[in-house]
């Protein structure tokens, strides 16, 4: 059914460009661009990011469900917030559009093409901009920090490493830069001196508490 009104779309699309509607256009392909990302869109999204997204700052599939109705079946750890916060905006766009675009058209048509315009952009750079927000705070979430050595798999995440166990550790300090934590450790076993090490959970700074030092791609974190 969902190829059938593809392939109406397309058509009734055609319609309006040997017409020259460019208002009746704008809004044909403000219908058609949120369509396709309802049916297609979210999915592809989805499956990138969502291994590594913090499950902490997910939501659930409740209020908005129907806008993520494919997406179920793929994790249940649910949406993460900045793409339900972008398909809430992509929506009410989308529905705020549709509603001025008929009185619009009536009182200047040129006033429906400029919103038409302004739209379109709109749902384009936020939807780009949410995907890109999410990509890299997974991509943190796995790798802890961009650098020279895991950038190629942000670009192509292909072949991705596993995280590598270094071995047991106890604190020694622990500093603060902006929202980091950044920890000097000492290893158990041959009491060597780590620094630049990222805290990824609660710490506590004792003498007897033992951490998992982990490493991938030329950083240090325990977890």
């Amino acid at each position: 059914m969902k190829d059938v009104l593809f392939v109406l779309e397309a058509l009734f699309m055609m319609f309006l460009l040997s017409k020259r509607l460019l208002a009746h256009i704008l809004w044909m392909i403000s219908v058609m661009m949120f369509h396709m990302s309802y049916e297609y869109g979210n999915v592809d999204n989805y499956r990138e990011v969502i291994k590594d997204y913090p499950e902490e700052d997910c939501l659930k599939f409740e209020k908005y469900s129907f806008l993520f109705k494919n997406l179920e079946n793929i994790n249940e750890k649910g949406i993460p917030k900045e793409m339900f916060l972008c398909e809430k905006l992509k929506f009410s766009g989308f529905v705020l559009y549709s509603l001025l675009w008929i009185p619009t058209y009536l009182i200047d048509e040129n006033l429906s093409i400029a919103c038409g315009v302004i739209h379109v952009i709109f749902y384009m750079a936020i939807t780009v901009f949410c995907f890109f927000f999410v990509k890299t705070k997974s991509f943190k979430a796995k790798y802890k920090k961009i650098n020279q050595h895991n950038i190629k798999y942000y670009l192509s995440p292909n072949d991705e490493p596993l995280p590598v166990v270094v071995g047991k550790c106890r604190i020694i300090k622990v500093n603060k830069k902006g929202k980091r934590k950044i920890a000097i450790v000492k290893l158990i076993d041959t009491r060597e001196i780590k620094v630049n090490v990222e805290v990824q959970c609660q710490v506590q700074m004792n003498d007897t508490t033992e951490y998992t030092l982990y490493e991938i791609c030329k950083v240090l974190y325990i977890a």
